[in-house]
């Protein structure tokens, strides 16, 4: 669909990823670094996301399960930084071995999230996904004159629907039976998010809004685990 405006601003919606630039360099000991960002002097590149039906299957393929109808996301990119790397040490984890190492910082927020996960009675319409700030962003207090003025400039309310989300994912380098996703940080602000979601459907039946302010998931770490005679994995199916 066209949009004319992403976080309060003019844009010019397309059907493709553009309007970012993205600059790869591969280092003398083969490290690999990724900076990008939207091209001139655009604040976000505009994005559209969008999915059918999700379910698993098991072994022999056979659908066993639906989780979501379909999915969709609106929403803005201002940076990607991410290295390639390897390390005998992962800062944020304290984790030390032989690794290979995807380190990540990227900006973005999500404007407009529509789920349809009915499978497991649950249905946003209108979702926000943005940064800490967010749901402060239109405060106001009264100024000497006793006149209400905005709290926020116009910068600052536009910079609150970014989230800042920084990521280590790394696995041993001779061992792919154990991958390590990490949010840990102790970076202000870093992946905290505001959440607002004002059409919330469940079983069918509207319960009304819900908001979430800074959800913290800076401490967050996730270690995704195999065995060699393990059977053939569950996959998920798009």
């Amino acid at each position: 669909p066209t949009r004319t405006s992403l976080f309060g601003e003019s844009v010019v919606n397309t059907e493709f990823l553009d309007n970012i630039v993205t600059t790869i360099e591969v280092l003398e000991n083969n490290d690999v670094t990724i900076i990008g960002g939207p091209t001139g002097d655009s604040f976000a590149a505009d994005f559209y996301l969008t999915s059918g039906a999700i379910g698993l299957q098991n072994a022999d393929g056979e659908d066993t399960a639906k989780l979501i109808n379909s999915f969709t996301a609106y929403g803005g990119f201002r940076s990607i930084e991410a290295s390639i790397k390897r390390v005998d040490e992962v800062a944020s984890t304290g984790a030390t071995g032989d690794f290979i190492l995807v380190n990540s910082t990227i900006r973005l927020g999500i404007e407009d999230l529509d789920l349809d996960a009915s499978p497991l009675s649950l249905r946003l319409e209108d979702a926000v996904i943005a940064g800490p700030g967010y749901l402060q962003r239109d405060e106001k207090i009264a100024n000497e004159a006793g006149d209400m003025v905005d709290v926020n400039s116009a910068d600052e309310k536009r910079e609150s629907y970014l989230a800042t989300i920084y990521t280590d994912i790394y696995s041993q380098e001779n061992d792919g039976n154990e991958v390590v996703v990490s949010l840990m940080t102790n970076e202000p602000g870093y992946n905290v998010f505001d959440i607002d979601m004002p059409k919330v459907f469940i079983g069918g039946s509207p319960i009304g809004s819900l908001s979430i302010d800074n959800l913290d998931l800076s401490n967050v770490m996730i270690t995704i685990s195999g065995r060699d005679d393990a059977p053939a994995p569950v996959t998920v199916t798009q």
